[in-house]
């Protein structure tokens, strides 16, 4: 469920993990006026499964479908081979490095390159790691 603003936001998964009703729920923010809640749930048939371990990237199908379908590997592992949105530094987000880029697209080749990019920090002192999860309690969310 996509929101514009990050009060609903907030809300609406505040009112979700306190319902308890699906098996999992997170969310995802792209910018202050793009916030989607995603909520999943198991089941024991789906009509088809997204593949999310090669040429399809999973935080682009976020904003794209409006229900996904994956197995549970696969859901647990659908942000591995988008290496947390950062990929896109090293142009792996584009299709035609990423057909030749399968072997690499994992959290070992993303854990060598964070690490020379840590041996190579003192060369650009402008360059900096941001790390993406955070917590924070609920209420001081939308101001955060």
């Amino acid at each position: 469920m996509r929101f514009s603003e990050p009060g609903g936001f907030f809300a609406h998964l505040a009112e979700l993990s306190d319902r308890c009703d699906p098996d999992f729920l997170d969310g995802t923010i792209f910018g202050k006026d793009e916030l989607y809640v995603n909520q999943a749930a198991f089941s024991d048939d789906a009509p088809w499964v997204s593949d999310y371990t090669y040429m399809d990237i999973y935080c682009r199908s976020i904003q794209q479908k409006q229900s996904d379908w994956l197995t549970s590997k696969g859901y647990i592992w659908r942000w591995d081979t988008d290496w947390f949105w950062c990929s896109k530094h090293f142009g792996v987000q584009k299709r035609a490095i990423r057909f030749f880029a399968k072997p690499a697209l994992n959290s070992r080749t993303y854990q060598r390159l964070m690490r020379l990019s840590q041996r190579l920090l003192p060369l650009c002192p402008t360059i900096e790691s941001v790390i993406q999860d955070v917590q924070i309690p609920i209420e001081n969310a939308p101001s955060f």
